[in-house]
């Protein structure tokens, strides 16, 4: 071919389009999956924003560093704060796997030791008070593992109205959005004129237990810190201290500080906590004891719990003939993933097998146990393999799913505010995805409407990003874990 000046000319070779067609068929998962990485990160450190600027405050003092579940709720200017513990366990996972992705990107730490410094405190604090609501003064500061629920104050709201209301709306409910609105009111567990609604139920210590594992997991001791409240330098084993309060509740679990039998939770007026209350623990004993071995290093078996062994592996081996409540299930998923307490006698441990069985929807559905539609075999199944195979390369299709189910929350935050005003794709349980039971992920819970704090999402998000390898699916390189400009204001 000759162009106009008469000089040959290679003629252009163009690509088949099969060729084409192929490339954009592999080319264009990688595309959207390095787009929704940069999303979800970007979603966590909102949703780390949203957090201590609207459902907490972070600090020493009475009803500090506790997070709250849901504000607005029903739809009003209600900051509750009922089941602190669980939310507390989990905020507690949230800053120590955040303190090993920090590390691993070699990003600034002090905020989140600040914040972890704090809420490992806040325990002790609730270790510290609670037997003054039975006329028991601590003059000692002694800890014993009876814990309160919490000590938020009634004027929370009012002592912190300019933190908790910093540039928000009027309007309490946004329809269809996790936007928070304003709170004048708080909704808290401390009733002094009955002093057994304060108290921590085995529900709230197995999570408070289940964020202390994480800790011990991805924290050391002597961490040298700048205070993000105060600007002091401090040196805290973080470690040790999650250790040590473990330990503490354990010995309130079995050594029965306030007599009666081991297992079962009592008050210090020497009153059994009764099973509505969650204060039967004797079926769970042997889930309990080996999860307190992993965190602490030492033995909690004793007869009972040896005796609980039957019970504890009997009914999750057989889910389908005892009709497995959820709240059974939850026990056995939170406690083995800790415990590798389904390990059976082989060599090789049955508890990730189990964690994913148990958990699975379609195989709950097809063999009448009650399982969460979503996705308790993918959120157990991570913490266990991070604490009993770490290093271990997950597979494609379980971290598909994953991000599958990371990428469906929703930016401004998960919400149920009535009717079909919820946050889709299972993100509409009252900050529990993982925990609440079904169908609450997806129809909300009626009778707690309101916007959620979402640290199931970040606890979910945080072990993805410690589960997956550098290999596991295609990337162009992952943005910085750390965005600053989505975590600004001051604590």
């Amino acid at each position: 071919m000759k162009n106009t000046d008469g000089i040959e000319k290679e003629p252009v070779k163009r690509a088949p389009f099969s060729f084409l067609l192929l490339a954009v068929i592999f080319l264009l998962p990688a595309f959207l999956y390095c787009q929704t990485e940069e999303l979800n990160l970007k979603k966590y450190w909102h949703y780390r924003q949203r957090l201590i600027d609207r459902f907490m405050v972070v600090g020493p003092d009475e009803g500090q560093s506790i997070p709250a579940g849901i504000r607005n709720l029903w739809n009003g200017p209600s900051l509750h704060f009922g089941d602190s513990p669980v939310y507390l366990g989990y905020y507690i996972g949230v800053l120590a796997t955040e303190y090993s992705l920090l590390t691993g990107n070699a990003q600034k730490t002090s905020r989140t030791l600040t914040e972890l410094y704090y809420a490992l405190e806040a325990i002790n604090r609730l270790d510290e008070r609670a037997e003054s609501l039975w006329g028991m003064p601590n003059k000692n500061h002694e800890h014993n593992g009876f814990l309160l629920s919490d000590d938020v104050p009634s004027d929370f709201c009012q002592r912190y109205s300019q933190e908790l209301n910093r540039s928000v709306s009027d309007t309490p409910a946004i329809k269809g959005s996790g936007i928070c609105g304003v709170v004048n009111n708080v909704i808290t567990g401390i009733d002094l004129a009955s002093p057994i609604n304060n108290v921590c139920s085995q529900d709230h210590l197995t999570c408070l237990l289940f964020g202390l594992a994480l800790c011990k997991n991805y924290l050391t001791d002597s961490i040298p810190f700048r205070d993000a409240l105060s600007g002091e330098m401090r040196t805290y084993s973080f470690r040790s201290s999650a250790i040590s309060i473990a330990a503490n509740i354990m010995h309130y679990l079995r050594d029965k500080p306030f007599g009666g039998i081991s297992w079962i939770l009592r008050t210090p007026d020497k009153k059994n906590i009764s099973n509505l209350r969650g204060g039967q623990a004797v079926p769970n004993a042997y889930g309990f004891a080996e999860a307190g071995r992993f965190i602490t290093g030492k033995e909690y078996g004793n007869v009972l719990s040896r005796l609980s062994t039957v019970y504890w592996k009997s009914i999750y081996r057989f889910p389908g003939l005892t009709r497995l409540h959820p709240d059974d299930l939850l026990f056995g998923l939170e406690l083995s993933c800790i415990g590798d307490s389904w390990r059976g006698h082989g060599k090789k441990s049955k508890t990730l097998k189990r964690i994913n069985r148990l958990g699975n929807y379609r195989a709950s559905k097809l063999h009448l146990w009650a399982a969460n539609q979503y996705g308790w075999d993918l959120f157990y199944g991570s913490v266990y393999s991070l604490l009993y195979q770490p290093g271990q390369q997950t597979g494609n299709l379980v971290l598909a799913s994953v991000i599958h189910t990371l990428n469906e929350a929703p930016y401004e935050g998960p919400f149920y505010h009535g009717g079909t005003d919820a946050a889709p794709n299972g993100w509409a349980g009252s900050s529990g995805r993982f925990y609440d039971k079904p169908p609450d992920q997806l129809t909300g819970k009626s009778d707690f409407p309101g916007n959620y704090n979402g640290l199931d999402y970040m606890l979910f998000y945080n072990l993805y990003c410690l589960r997956r390898s550098p290999d596991s699916l295609p990337r162009s390189g992952p943005p910085s874990y750390y965005i600053t400009n989505e975590f600004s204001s001051g604590l």
